[in-house]
């Protein structure tokens, strides 16, 4: 075997920065593989979730695939001079010793598939406890930094007796099951009365301006780039499970209406399936720019009936407002951006719903916007912050404080570390948002539950800095049946991943959601349980 050796023109091998290990890398393609130096050059090999290890040559996947591990061919006489120089070392007489990944026992469930080798079992909502940052950091194992929400998970697939559990969890107080707001007396829609489109408190404005001047700054990075990060397979699956949502709860030839569209990084996923129109809103102007120009770059798309919109969710309205747009076949301009109302077959908000909940005017507003853009029995979908899993979190910390240069400084945030220490998200609630949630009163609407949420994306790097707001279960029940919507599905990330990944597989493997080793890290699966999907679908009458 392995009569295909080498490195393909087009390919190149990179060094990862956060992993310390190479990588085959194609600039056209945008492919990655592992580098193995067991397997011959321009070799590798995935670990599937039965334990079945297959290789391949990098430059066709598929023609080349088999499960015989590929043997070295003997050099020609005189051997070719090395692909590649290596700087001279101190160590270099030293040869490092092979790696060689832990191996999972063959199932298929999903956490022998996704969850990292030695992690502990998802428990019940009545029995799940957070483990401790030094369990986490003994028991994992490389990181591969990824990141998504959710809320309780629901145990399922998983044979608890199949997944070595942690020996030492820090014990903690059960949390409660929700945070249920007690409603005092019948609620009417807009309760709290509009006086202008704003409606929002200061402090409310200066977390918008700040989201729109964060996501204008941060820039779109090279794939190349973004596979060196270490939330790389954050975004992998993210994108996975977005690509799962589409393709399940929405159809072919739709008129898409993509609420905090960013700098159009889903656009793709819709053009997949199809879309007849596609009008991507965001707050973010320089975000937009992004997305004109990522349209304006890709032939398919720039042929597309794609419509972009400069507006504050919770402020404005799509049907009544001048705002800023642009098309693909007109530059910036000023216009009333939809023409006639119910005119969206899906509506998508992707890792945004939660800014639309700080008070009640700016969600009212957020309400009747998707009231009036969806067509009777369309469906709105969604990625957003899941509550239950987050106050889980919140009581592990009871107790805990936060020490800077020796000096207490507040109680403990939530931290998610990797195996190596580093602390890659932290949830700090405001002083009153932990009041409120650990002693909740009857009186308790459940709007503007503001936390600061941080994911680093390396050393330097942040992926995300701002205030976000919790959503009460309860709170979005009944905002939704008083606008007129039904809840088709609300799951986290963990028991969506568990109730798809069978039927999109190959989206796993080609969406480079796995790593190295075939499964994720701890700290990916453990920061995938802070968030949650929904679906949700606005009735006929």
């Amino acid at each position: 075997m392995a009569s295909v050796q080498g490195i393909p023109e087009g390919w190149e091998v990179l060094t990862s920065r956060s992993k310390g290990l190479d990588y085959y890398f194609n600039k056209k393609t945008g492919k990655q593989y592992w580098v193995d130096k067991d397997l011959p050059e321009g070799w590798s090999k995935i670990i599937e979730a039965d334990r079945r290890t297959y290789y391949f040559h990098i430059s066709d996947e598929k023609r080349t695939r088999s499960y015989e591990k590929p043997t070295m061919l003997a050099p020609a006489s005189p051997p070719p001079p090395p692909q590649r120089p290596h700087a001279p070392s101190i160590d270099a007489s030293v040869e490092p010793p092979p790696f060689h990944p832990p191996q999972r026992r063959g199932s298929n469930s999903l956490h022998d598939l996704l969850s990292p080798v030695g992690a502990p079992s998802v428990a019940s909502p009545d029995e799940q406890h957070t483990t401790s940052r030094h369990d986490r950091s003994e028991h994992g194992h490389e990181d591969d930094v990824d990141s998504s929400k959710a809320k309780f998970a629901r145990h399922h697939e998983s044979s608890p007796a199949s997944i070595p559990s942690h020996e030492h969890r820090r014990s903690s107080p059960k949390p409660p099951r929700e945070f249920e707001p007690v409603w005092s007396g019948s609620a009417t829609r807009g309760a709290v009365p509009i006086t202008s489109r704003s409606g929002g408190t200061t402090s409310d404005r200066t977390d918008q301006e700040k989201a729109a001047a964060f996501y204008s700054n941060l820039s779109r990075k090279k794939t190349s780039d973004r596979a060196d990060s270490r939330l790389y397979h954050m975004r992998c699956m993210n994108n996975w499970v977005k690509s799962v949502l589409i393709q399940e709860y929405s159809q072919k030839q739709s008129r898409v209406l993509d609420l905090a569209c960013g700098k159009g990084g889903d656009m793709n996923k819709w053009a997949k399936h199809n879309f007849q129109l596609y009008m991507g809103v965001d707050i973010a102007k320089g975000s937009l720019e992004d997305a004109a120009a990522r349209v304006q770059q890709n032939g398919d798309l720039s042929r597309s009936d794609i419509h972009l919109v400069h507006g504050d969710l919770g402020e404005v309205s799509l049907l009544q407002d001048t705002l800023l747009c642009w098309t693909t076949r007109r530059d910036w301009h000023r216009g009333v951006p939809v023409d006639r109302p119910h005119s969206f077959d899906v509506v998508s908000m992707q890792f945004a719903f939660h800014y639309m909940f700080c008070d009640e005017p700016r969600a009212t507003r957020f309400f009747e916007t998707l009231h009036q853009s969806l067509r009777p029995g369309g469906m709105f979908i969604a990625t957003t912050i899941d509550p239950n899993r987050i106050i889980q979190k919140l009581m592990a910390t009871v107790g805990g404080t936060e020490v800077v240069d020796g000096n207490v400084v507040g109680p403990a945030p939530i931290e998610l570390q990797d195996a190596k220490g580093r602390t890659l998200c932290t949830i700090r609630m405001d002083p009153s948002t932990r009041d409120r949630l650990l002693h909740p009163s009857r009186d308790d609407q459940g709007f503007g539950l503001r936390y600061m949420f941080t994911l680093n994306d390396g050393d330097d790097e942040e992926a995300v800095n701002l205030p976000e707001y919790l959503i009460p279960s309860s709170m979005l029940r009944r905002l939704l049946d008083l606008h007129g919507f039904d809840l088709v599905l609300q799951e986290n990330f963990q028991t969506f991943i568990g109730h798809n990944k069978d039927a999109h597989r190959h989206l796993l493997m080609k969406m480079n959601v796995l790593n190295f080793q075939g499964t994720i890290s701890d700290v990916e699966w453990d920061i995938a349980g802070l968030y949650q999907v929904l679906a949700v679908k606005k009735r006929a009458t």
